[in-house]
């Protein structure tokens, strides 16, 4: 993903292409905690099908 802003302020570089990362994963939960949160968050995989959503 390209952006039009430096990360660190002060680069003006105009020869220069900032990119940003975007991975997109997905997590599966296997509990609820008692006050409601997610818990036991595991990786599944890389997923494209997320990354066609933008």
């Amino acid at each position: 993903m390209v952006v039009d802003k430096a990360p660190i302020a002060g680069l003006k570089d105009k020869a220069v292409i900032w990119t940003k990362p975007d991975v997109r994963v997905e997590i599966e939960y296997r509990g609820v905690t008692s006050d409601r949160s997610l818990g036991h968050a595991a990786f599944k995989r890389r997923s494209r099908r997320l990354a066609q959503h933008k």
